[in-house]
């Protein structure tokens, strides 16, 4: 019989279980079971301010909301500071319970500035054409948010203006507010360009289809509910109409800020990309640079060079994204050690014994064995 000291094991428990990983990943926040690692999608933390904002003026303290989700306050003055999407759903959630507005999203789109959408905002404003700013819109979505695809095409005497979400599951799971917020946000900067009597031809909405009161009053339209993506219809002659604003000046300074937090955004998401393809090898085995950086359409010299940028390596993120792996599958006695062992591309089951080890001081078998005792008197003691 295996001689082990509980409170050894215990302290290996408690420390791989907490443990926080390359690019501040926490293990609670990890992927579920039987999910791909996937690239979290980020958001500027303007809207978080925003919606702060939109309930300090209903007069509803902020804080009863955002204090659900996590503290926020501080990071929300950081203009260079992203936020979680999943985070800004379960914020979104929140208000919405805390107000009883489920229209809120409408209100804090309403209160876009130049400032939000960071130098894009200000670019947008210096605009010679509403095309042109929209135009600008498309190519800089990924700042507001890097899982935001907008499309825009001339149809005949219109223009159709998309907003697509490629993160599936924040597609699927992406509150009703938050969309709700992004097109009243477009409106508003339209307005701004080309007077407060703007409003669209016609749009199509991805809310369920209950319809939006506030929505409706705001845009001048009745929307089309439940559809598989936000789109708004333009007029050609408006879109195409030159503006007495334009400031090239102003647009190239702020394009150059834009374009400088772009490459700063794209640096800081090569990591997460490698994890993504990495995790996608990983049952494989065959984890090599080459075919990485293939995958992410690099070369790997670029992809080395990157990765140091961000104090990461290769080898660093290949091991990180099986300890992220691992501790989604070892607390489930149904997945099998040998299946654990594939589904990290290790060559046998001693191989991923030892690095098993190597990350918590304990086999696989003796770490699995102990938590599920450790569950199982939790549940009596509860009794």
């Amino acid at each position: 019989m295996l001689d082990i000291d509980a409170d050894a094991l215990g302290y290996y428990v408690e420390t791989f279980s907490n443990t926080e990983f390359a690019g501040g990943i926490n293990w609670h926040k990890a992927i579920p079971v039987n999910k791909e690692v996937e690239m979290s999608s980020t958001t500027l933390t303007a809207w978080p301010l925003l919606l702060w904002n939109t309930l300090k003026e209903k007069g509803v303290d902020p804080s009863l909301c955002f204090d659900k989700v996590m503290d926020v306050p501080l990071k929300m003055r950081d203009s260079q500071a992203r936020f979680d999407t999943e985070l800004m759903s379960e914020l979104w959630e929140s208000a919405v319970e805390l107000t009883g507005d489920s229209e809120i999203g409408v209100a804090v789109g309403k209160s876009w500035n130049p400032t939000t959408f960071h130098a894009l905002g200000f670019a947008w404003l210096a605009s010679n054409f509403l095309l042109e700013a929209l135009e600008r819109l498309v190519r800089y979505a990924h700042i507001v948010n890097n899982a935001l695809e907008i499309e825009i095409e001339k149809r005949g005497k219109e223009y159709r203006l998309s907003l697509v979400i490629s993160d599936e599951s924040y597609r699927s799971q992406g509150h009703p507010a938050g969309n709700d917020a992004a097109v009243a946000a477009v409106i508003t900067m339209i307005r701004l360009l080309v007077g407060e009597d703007f409003k669209p031809l016609a749009m199509e909405l991805m809310r369920p289809k209950r319809e939006s009161k506030a929505m409706k009053e705001f845009s001048g339209v009745s929307p089309k509910y439940n559809q598989p993506t936000n789109v708004m219809y333009l007029d050609a002659e408006i879109v195409e109409r030159e503006l007495g604003s334009g400031n090239s000046r102003l647009v190239e300074a702020n394009e150059q800020v834009a374009r400088e937090y772009l490459e700063w955004l794209n640096k800081d998401d090569v990591v997460s990309a490698v994890k993504v393809k990495v995790a996608e090898l990983m049952p494989s085995g065959q984890i090599t640079e080459q075919k990485v950086a293939e995958r992410i359409n690099m070369n790997v010299r670029t992809m080395q060079r990157r990765l140091k940028e961000n104090n990461q390596n290769f080898k660093m993120i290949v091991n990180d994204t099986r300890r992220e792996i691992v501790r989604n599958y070892i607390y489930n006695s149904q997945v099998s050690l040998t299946e654990i062992t594939y589904l990290l591309g290790f060559a046998d089951q001693a191989n991923f014994t030892r690095a098993f080890k190597r990350w918590t001081g304990l086999a696989p078998s003796a770490f699995r064995n102990f938590w599920g005792e450790k569950m199982v008197n939790t549940e009596i003691q509860a009794k």
